[in-house]
C-alpha cells in the first residue's frame, strides 16, 4: 500500500503537480480571497476577482524562479507552524481543563516544554548546533562558574522580604502565560 502511494506521489511529481498545480491553486486562492474580502471592485465583483486571481496565478506559475522559492520556503514555514502548534498543545496540557498550573510550576513547565520540543526537533531532523556553539569541557566550567557568580550576586544584592524581584519575576511572567494566551487563571 505504501509503495502504491509513493508511486502515485511520484507520478504527480512527474506530471508537474508540485511545480505548477499546487502553486497555481495557492496563489489563485490567496488572491481571490483577498479580493473578495476587500471588495475593491464592489459587492458583486466575483467574476472580476476570479479573472484577476486567475491571471496573477498563471503569471506566478510561469516564473520558475518564484515557484522554486515557494517550494523551498513554504515547507519550512509549515514545519515552523507545526512546531508552534505542538508547543501550544503541550502548554495547553500544562494549563489543564479547569484548575491548571500557575506561577512557578507553570513557568518551569513551559521551559521544560520548550526544551523538550527543541530537543525532539533537533534529534528528529538530524540538525546539529553551529560549531561556534559547541562547547568544550573547559567552556562548560567557565559558563557554570559565570552562572554561579550571577546567582551568588543575585542573592547578595536581593533585599529580604522582597520576593517579587529578579528571577521570581521571570517565573511569575512565565506563570501568567495563560493570561497572555487568552485564558484567565482560576
Amino acid at each position: 500500500m505504501a509503495s502504491e502511494l509513493t508511486q502515485f506521489m511520484n507520478n504527480l511529481e512527474s506530471l508537474g503537480f508540485y511545480d505548477v498545480a499546487l502553486p497555481f491553486i495557492l496563489i489563485f486562492t490567496l488572491i481571490f480571497a483577498i479580493l473578495q474580502k476587500i471588495k475593491i471592485f464592489g459587492e458583486n465583483s466575483k467574476n472580476f476577482n476570479a479573472i484577476i486571481a486567475l491571471s496573477m496565478a498563471l503569471l506566478v506559475v510561469r516564473q520558475v524562479s518564484i515557484v522554486e522559492i515557494m517550494n523551498q520556503f513554504l515547507p519550512q514555514v509549515s514545519l515552523i507552524a507545526l512546531v508552534f502548534v505542538v508547543i501550544l498543545l503541550l502548554i495547553g496540557i500544562l494549563l489543564g481543563p479547569s484548575e491548571g498550573w500557575s506561577g512557578l510550576p507553570l513557568g518551569l513547565g513551559v521551559l521544560l516544554t520548550l526544551g523538550a520540543v527543541s530537543w525532539a526537533l533537533f534529534a528528529s531532523a538530524s540538525l546539529s548546533i553551529p560549531s561556534w556553539l559547541e562547547f568544550s569541557q573547559s567552556d562548560w566550567y567557565l559558563i557554570i562558574g559565570i552562572g554561579l557568580f550571577f546567582v551568588f550576586l543575585f542573592f547578595i544584592t536581593s533585599e529580604p522580604g522582597k520576593s517579587d524581584k529578579g528571577m521570581v519575576d521571570l517565573f511569575k511572567g512565565l506563570g501568567s502565560l495563560s493570561d497572555q494566551l487568552g485564558r484567565k487563571n482560576r
